[in-house]
């Protein structure tokens, strides 16, 4: 399958004097580290059919935002990674929040993925390294350095025939 990067990306590599966005400032951003909920974060992604949001908010448990002026935006201007630098999304971010604190991350993201979201876990060291598929690629290596002694490191997610990593 053939993975196209997100336009901001290639805008920025096209003309980064020209383009500012969240893919091309992230130097001097701090790292998304997501919305917490009970037990960790999420990388909340917008719903992308605006007709599901109503039903995604009943979901929730947040009847009481189905008038509120700032969720009758669209929902990619109030959720998720993009909506972070808007003025909208850091508004709408300690409400879902408060909601969230509640449920679980894989409930909440099967949850959120029901009515059209992209949401996933977002993972700590920890838990990245101790994921099994962390472990099945065989991603985390071991070097001894005659000075530095023995070094943990990330190899590459992908082998290529005949090329060491």
């Amino acid at each position: 399958m053939l993975r196209v990067a997100p336009a901001g990306v290639f805008t920025t590599m096209v003309n980064p004097d020209d383009w500012v966005g969240f893919n091309g400032d992230c130097y001097w951003k701090p790292p998304d580290i997501g919305y917490k909920v009970k037990d960790g974060s999420i990388g909340l992604s917008p719903v992308r059919d605006p007709e599901n949001f109503p039903e995604l908010l009943k979901a929730l448990g947040m009847e009481e935002y189905l008038e509120n002026p700032l969720f009758q935006r669209p929902p990619r201007e109030i959720m998720g990674a993009a909506a972070a630098s808007t003025d909208a999304g850091q508004m709408a971010r300690p409400i879902w929040e408060k909601t969230f604190e509640k449920w679980n991350a894989n409930d909440l993201i099967n949850l959120l993925n029901r009515f059209g979201s992209n949401s996933g876990v977002v993972n700590t060291y920890k838990t990245l390294f101790e994921h099994p598929q962390t472990q099945a690629l065989e991603m985390l290596k071991e070097y001894h350095d005659p000075k530095l002694g023995k070094l943990r490191f990330v190899r590459s997610p992908w082998t290529l025939d005949g090329v060491p990593a």
